[in-house]
């Protein structure tokens, strides 16, 4: 019999009740779906950088500068950025659909990059975290008091979940495309088979060589014909 499917190294199923393929197209979509609408957005910001830059100047933010060139320079390499995760997110969508591993290398190696370019993030975040308190009185947010008045224990304590969450859901992510990559992989293979069985080879069909040294059988002719 074939061994089951998490005894050849991955899983067939995410989210408790959805099979990796399906778990995969549904990544590739919603990073479509949100790269979309920034490049939109930032496309719509492009064409009011004025008004964009009178509004920025009324909140005390510098929106598209025009002395230093600094807000079109961001704007333009944001507009890259989107334009090549909708690249490699639809690359991710097609080679779901038409069962092409190759296609999902790209969206892969931006989700280990990313994962681990979140990691050192999240390790330099903790590491800055006992100075955190002392470098409030420079900031103005909105719940400044708040977190001023949050006892230190609990502060980290509730830092380290956060990060741990959105280590532990870009992690399951990496993991899901990852299995939905072997589960292509090992489906496009040629010993791969839904019916798979020890006895497989007694129902292929005979080679070239054996059909060769096969005798020929004497064509019979039918019985003859007797009236009822």
């Amino acid at each position: 019999m074939m061994k089951p499917i998490r005894e050849r190294g991955f899983s067939s199923s995410c989210c408790f009740c959805f099979h990796v393929r399906t778990g995969a197209i549904a990544i590739g979509v919603a990073y479509l779906v949100v790269y979309l609408v920034t490049a939109s957005l930032m496309t719509i910001a492009a064409f009011y950088q004025s008004d964009l830059a009178d509004v920025g100047k009324k909140v005390n933010l510098n929106l598209f500068s025009e002395e230093d060139g600094t807000g079109v320079a961001d704007g333009s390499i944001g507009m890259v950025v989107c334009l090549l995760m909708i690249t490699i997110s639809g690359m991710l969508v097609y080679g779901c659909v038409s069962h092409r591993a190759g296609w999902m290398i790209p969206f892969l190696s931006y989700q280990l990059f990313d994962f681990s370019l979140s990691c050192l993030v999240v390790v330099g975040f903790l590491t800055y975290l006992p100075k955190f308190r002392s470098s409030l009185e420079e900031m103005d947010f909105q719940y400044k008091d708040t977190i001023e008045n949050m006892d230190t224990t609990w502060l980290i304590v509730f830092a380290v979940l956060c990060c741990a969450v959105v280590l532990g859901l870009k992690a399951y992510l990496v993991n899901c495309v990852w299995n939905c990559y072997k589960y292509i992989v090992h489906r496009n293979s040629r010993d791969f088979s839904v019916f798979a069985s020890p006895n497989a080879d007694y129902y292929l069909p005979p080679s070239y060589e054996t059909v060769v040294k096969m005798p020929l059988k004497e064509e019979e002719s039918p019985p003859a014909y007797t009236p009822a």
